[in-house]
Formats: C-alpha cells, structure tokens, sequence
C-alpha cells in the first residue's frame, strides 16, 4: 500500500463523500441544523479548495495498492508565511469496510512522510473533540494538544 496522487473520479468520489461527512460532523460537534451546517461546509470547502483537485498547496492522496481501488483518501495542505511553511492534515477517510485493520495509521504516517518530502517540519491537523477512536489513534502517533477550544449549551 502507498500514496497515489488522487485522480478526478477519485477526487470528486473523495470530495462528495468528505462533504457529507463534514457536514454530520459539523451538526453534532456544533449543534447546527441541516442548513446552518451545509453553509459553512460550502464556505469551508470553497476557501480551502478554490480550484478543487488543481488548488495551491494542496495534494490529494488516494491509499492503494497499484491500479486497485482505494482505502482511503487523504487531503494534505500546506499553509502559513514563506518562512513558517507548516502541513495540516484537511482531512482523512478510510472506506468503512476497511476501518480497524491499521489503514488510518498507515495512511498518516505515510502523510507525515509527504510533508518532510516537501521540506516541512511540521504537521497539524483539527479532529472534532467526540471522535475518540480518531484522538487515540493521532495520539498514538505523537500527536500533541495544541490547542483545545470547549464549549456548553446554555438553556434558560
């Protein structure tokens, strides 16, 4: 198994998918409707990929083995100033019938060695605050809290 650049069936396959995704998690992380959170998953999506598989500093990856379908997809981008160039992990799927046989780690360490490919000597990324099995995997990894934002429902 290793990285293949996405192709546009997977690309659009990925993008639809990590919409629908985003969108769910977006809803319960939050506690938005429907609407609320597709609108700022269409906001997101269109800050963060504004010419979709051809956007700047972005690399789509597809995890297979040579010409077989994938496991997973994952969206490396790279954002800050020239001189503090940083990766950030935008997102990651592995296909349901795949999960809990190591195709998460592989696929972000297998990431991780993209972003050194690229001269970048860090590597961040945003998981929502309920999704344990997520937390414990990127932990394990070395992952780091370095930032940790809370929130509570106030009701009358």
């Amino acid at each position: 198994m290793k990285l293949f650049p996405m192709t546009p069936d997977e690309y659009h396959h990925w993008f639809n998918r990590s919409q629908i995704a985003y969108v769910a998690d977006k809803k319960r992380a939050n506690d938005l409707t429907q609407e609320q959170a597709e609108k700022i998953a269409a906001q997101d999506f269109a800050r963060n990929l504004p010419d979709g598989l051809q956007s700047k500093d972005c690399y789509f990856y597809s995890l297979k083995k040579p010409n077989e379908i994938a496991v997973g997809f994952i969206l490396l981008l790279v954002r800050g100033p020239e001189n503090d160039r940083r990766a950030f992990v935008g997102d990651v799927i592995i296909e349901e019938e795949h999960r809990g046989k190591g195709y998460g780690k592989l696929i972000m360490q297998l990431v991780e060695e993209e972003a050194k490919a690229l001269g970048l000597n860090r590597i961040g990324l945003h998981v929502f605050g309920y999704n344990e099995t997520a937390i414990q995997l990127y932990k394990k990894l070395g992952y780091l809290t370095s930032d940790l934002v809370m929130e509570k429902k106030l009701t009358n």
